[in-house]
């Protein structure tokens, strides 16, 4: 009887330390080693021993009673959430978000007691950008992709070895919705297949890139107007209010933005240009000299005006929180090394006169700021002149 009860105790032990052993490889499989990982609940953390045995940097929280504190952490964790329903889980979620550490990158590890009503789960993370989730329960692990029913939560079982792989694709294949307001000769009407502006065919381009067809709202909100107005705005609410990814203005990091809103990497430096007008392939040297006197007065303010100025740098503005920042940014700075931007710009130069090009005509475009430092030593130049001048003529009298 002895032997029968420690053959059966040891056969028992072997059991659950094969089974530990297996939940450990499983969550050092999530949880590499070298990345910080929050763990966080509204409950408590019963059951649970195998993630705090693996050797990753922790966070634990428990936000069964309401702290003041707040932590502002921009540490970029990786998270496992242990909930027992949904009112405690949407408590976690909104304590884990207002202390900012709500990774919208991170890969998030839900543990639940059953799949009743897991979309809401889904949806409210996906509702503050965040899309790599897997929901782990006695009946296994399930997630879903974002861009395969474009946002449609569609539940899939799986496992954590490939739970978290490919949530965003090279290509999306699916409509984001795009603000607009005019600006300039940046943005002038995305619907206009032919001179939209600067700013549209850069977008229309990102749009081709990510494989995303852009959808250009006519919204009522004109955010350009309201920031030149200096009307208060909180752009990101009205961003998530109408659904949009991007806002495309007459935005530069030159002008105040209001506080909590995001914005992509630089798109153009806005250079100021001077676009020659259509010329024969062989003209005559006297057509170079044939300036009209306003064209002359304008040249001379716009060197001027480009010489006391620094360069713009223009920017879109991004939903906050975007989790297709990043991808925007690096497809924005692989248009830029494709040498699209200044393509682009010439095209909306060449259409401000309504002027197209004809076949055997030449285009020059001139960037002010390859000879504005001459024009600067011209204009010091004139003045140390004249200042030498009146000294000259002053010792005279």
């Amino acid at each position: 009887m002895k032997l029968y009860l420690f053959l059966l105790f040891n056969t028992i032990s072997c059991k659950l330390l094969k089974k530990l052993t297996s939940n450990d490889t499983v969550f050092l499989q999530f949880l590499p080693p070298d990345e910080d990982v929050t763990i966080a609940t509204s409950g408590d953390f019963k059951q649970f021993n195998a993630v705090f045995e693996t050797p990753n940097p922790k966070l634990i929280k428990n936000y069964q009673k309401q702290s003041e504190a707040k932590c502002n952490n921009f540490r970029k964790y990786n998270y496992v959430i242990v909930d027992q329903n949904y009112t405690d889980f949407k408590n976690t979620v909104t304590n884990l978000l207002n202390e900012k550490n709500l990774n919208v990158h991170g890969k998030y590890l839900v543990i639940l007691p059953n799949l009743a009503e897991v979309v809401k789960y889904f949806a409210l993370l996906w509702q503050n950008e965040v899309y790599n989730v897997v929901v782990q329960t006695h009946q296994g692990y399930h997630t879903w992709y974002p861009y395969k029913h474009c946002g449609e939560i569609t539940v899939r079982p799986t496992n954590l070895q490939e739970g978290f792989l490919n949530k965003i694709p090279n290509k999306l294949n699916c409509w984001l919705r795009i603000n607009w307001s005019k600006g300039s000769i940046v943005v002038k009407n995305p619907h206009n297949d032919t001179n939209p502006g600067t700013f549209v065919l850069i977008a229309n381009q990102l749009s081709q890139t990510m494989s995303a067809p852009f959808q250009y709202i006519n919204s009522t909100t004109d955010f350009t107007k309201m920031l030149l107005k200096g009307e208060m705005i909180k752009f990101s609410e009205k961003m998530v209010q109408e659904n949009t990814t991007l806002a495309l203005g007459g935005f530069t990091f030159g002008l105040k933005l209001p506080e909590n809103n995001d914005y992509t990497t630089f798109v153009s430096t806005m250079d100021a240009l001077i676009l020659l007008p259509p010329r024969k392939t062989y003209p005559k040297w006297r057509e170079f000299l044939n300036f009209s006197t306003t064209a002359i007065v304008l040249l001379v303010a716009t060197l001027i005006l480009n010489a006391l100025t620094s360069s713009v740098y223009s920017i879109f503005l991004v939903r906050q929180r975007s989790h297709l920042k990043e991808k925007i940014n690096y497809h924005i700075r692989e248009i830029q090394e494709r040498g699209l931007v200044q393509k682009f710009e010439q095209i909306t130069c060449m259409f401000t006169e309504k002027k197209e090009l004809v076949k055997g005509e030449l285009i020059k475009t001139l960037n002010l700021d390859d000879f504005v430092g001459v024009f600067v030593l011209l204009l010091v130049g004139c003045f140390l002149s004249t200042i030498v001048f009146v000294i000259e003529k002053a010792k005279h009298f």
